[in-house]
């Protein structure tokens, strides 16, 4: 008798620890920072916390600027949460609705990213 298979989660895309720099405008405010982790389904950003209004609400629509190398990709958003840290806002974003060639780009950049790790001996 063989045991019941156990439901594994995976992610739709793969992740890598990549520090692009990033500008999310937020309510027509620019937070510029890094990311800390990047998809072509989304991304962990650290940005400077916004001037007057408190930490954006998950479902608050975005627009966030990666630069990617040479190139700049604008990818509308929205964010999953959102946590005030020393200064910081750290915004879980979900991009919506990527173009193809937008995803396309970032796709490239993860998986260069990770092929360096790999390459130094990262796991």
């Amino acid at each position: 008798m063989s045991e019941p298979q156990i439901p594994q989660q995976r992610r739709a895309t793969v992740r890598a620890r990549v520090r692009v720099p990033v500008t999310v405008t937020i309510d027509g405010e620019r937070l510029r920072g890094n990311t800390l982790d990047l998809s072509e389904g989304g991304a962990v950003c650290a940005v400077t916390a916004g001037s007057a209004g408190p930490l954006p609400v998950p479902g608050s629509a975005l627009e966030a600027e990666l630069v990617l190398d040479t190139e700049r990709v604008w990818l509308a958003g929205a964010v999953l949460d959102a946590v005030h840290r020393r200064g910081w806002w750290i915004l879980t974003v979900r991009f919506v609705d990527p173009a193809e060639r937008d995803q396309d780009q970032v796709r490239e950049h993860v998986f260069t990213a990770l092929r360096r790790e790999r390459s130094k001996g990262f796991r």
